[in-house]
């Protein structure tokens, strides 16, 4: 008989995780980092300016402004920290913390003259996205799907990675007042050792029957993951 029972409970938990499941759902977009702290500073508002060497990843055309060579680095250091209040289910309110120190970008650059013009080139390694993102959350339905009845939710989801290019860029002074400038992304982990993306996602259903006490749980687990060789 408990057999019966406990064969029961599983499929309509089956079912009830397909119903009330569907209401949530986990992901992350991807966090900008940018490349550079004077940009950054500035809210990202860089592009008519870009007058350093992290113009490769703002507007290259900016890099005809150096007239020397020149060797930079930026370093980065990223706290967050993230509430999340559910007031119809206080039980699923949690704070989530990031924290991590990188390097953010690395160039060098060297300025030269060619067909009577003053051209810039430069090297960049820049980290521009941080796919690092994690979430927990338990929710508890009473009377679901029946009176008496409790329905348990755990979702939790872990990701990490990062978006990272080797960009090659080149500046030319075409006149006083206009230059051009083009930068190649290079999105290949086999170059960058740093273009990748982990993703981990699990959900558990449990069921819990008043009479006789009985629960059941499904547990689902989704993994995925990949590099970037990929050219832009």
């Amino acid at each position: 008989m408990r057999k019966i029972i406990g064969l029961a409970a599983a499929l309509v938990v089956a079912a009830s995780s397909g119903v009330y499941g569907q209401a949530y759902s986990l992901g992350a977009s991807p966090d900008p980092v940018g490349s550079g702290a004077r940009a950054l500073g500035q809210g990202n508002a860089f592009i008519a300016v870009a007058d350093d060497a992290t113009a490769a990843s703002w507007n290259p055309g900016g890099l005809a402004q150096l007239e020397k060579p020149e060797i930079s680095f930026a370093l980065e250091s990223l706290r967050r920290r993230s509430h999340l209040d559910v007031p119809d289910h206080p039980e699923s309110s949690t704070i989530h913390t990031v924290q991590l120190e990188d390097l953010n970008y690395l160039s060098v650059v060297y300025p030269f003259q060619g067909f009577g013009r003053h051209m810039v080139f430069s090297l960049n390694y820049l980290k521009q996205y941080r796919l690092d993102q994690s979430f927990y959350t338990h929710i508890t339905q009473p009377d679901r799907p029946f009176p008496g009845w409790q329905n348990d939710d755990d979702y939790s989801l872990e990701q990490s990675g990062n978006l990272t290019a080797l960009a090659p860029a080149l500046a030319i002074d075409v006149t006083p007042k206009l230059s051009l400038g083009l930068t190649l992304n290079i999105w290949n982990d086999d170059v960058t050792g740093a273009s990748d993306y982990r993703q981990s996602i699990y959900q558990r259903n449990t069921l819990t029957m008043p009479f006789p006490p009985f629960s059941a749980s499904t547990d689902n687990y989704f993994r995925r993951g990949s590099r970037t060789p990929h050219f832009g």
